[in-house]
């Protein structure tokens, strides 16, 4: 079971309603959290799913605005600061689905998404499901010199089974050999979430992305 949300700019409307988050705490929560939560809550989980959020840059617009206030030397928010760690997300979805599962929350540079897959699978082991939620933005103005991929905001929610679904393996591609020319410019892709995505609702049996992982729709459940 998947869920995904791909908006061209960082405009609210674009985001789906959060009818079930009420109006006062709603206000408080930054696009990046209203994405995340609004792909999050639209997958069907039991009460007591573990889960894993994940993300390249975090909530980085909110950083952005507390770094300023810093750089002014302005008091900062204890709320603005408390709903700009990584891990923020993760608790308010806990808190608004009342789950108290354990969740893990990772950022790992540009394979963020796929270590957040791995963290999962070790945790499908021991659960019979795992929520994965991974959610990026479009960078911050400032930020743009850094960009190394297209710059699309999205949100992407999967439930992994080890009952039902589409059975996919996994594998990550050796690079330890190939000698890269610092010379060359990598052509800028869509981030790996959203290459995943459109993977799997598509006929494909195979695919590589990004030179590092490779993945396979085969038959065995196991």
């Amino acid at each position: 079971m998947t869920n995904t949300h791909i908006v061209n700019s960082l405009d609210i409307k674009d985001i789906p309603s959060l009818s079930v988050i009420p109006r006062m705490k709603k206000r408080r929560l930054s696009t990046f959290s209203q994405l995340a939560l609004s792909t999050a809550l639209d997958i069907t989980i039991e009460s007591d799913c573990v889960s894993v959020f994940s993300s390249r840059h975090g909530d980085l617009h909110k950083t952005n605005q507390l770094l300023k206030v810093v750089a002014g030397e302005e008091a900062l928010s204890p709320t603005q600061f408390s709903l700009s760690v990584h891990n923020a997300v993760s608790g308010q979805f806990g808190i608004l689905t009342n789950n108290k599962a354990a969740s893990s929350v990772i950022a790992g540079g540009i394979n963020s998404f796929h270590y957040a897959l791995i963290e999962a699978y070790a945790l499908l082991l021991e659960n019979e499901e795992v929520l994965v939620v991974h959610t990026d933005t479009e960078l911050p103005e400032n930020y743009s010199q850094f960009e190394d991929e297209l710059q699309v905001s999205h949100s992407l929610a999967i439930l992994l089974s080890r009952i039902e679904g589409v059975p996919l393996q996994l594998t990550p591609i050796d690079t330890s050999g190939v000698i890269s020319d610092p010379k060359l410019t990598p052509e800028k892709v869509l981030p790996q979430a959203i290459q995943f995505f459109n993977y799997l609702i598509s006929d494909d049996t195979e695919i590589e992305i990004s030179n590092k992982w490779k993945w396979n729709k085969t038959n065995d459940k196991n």
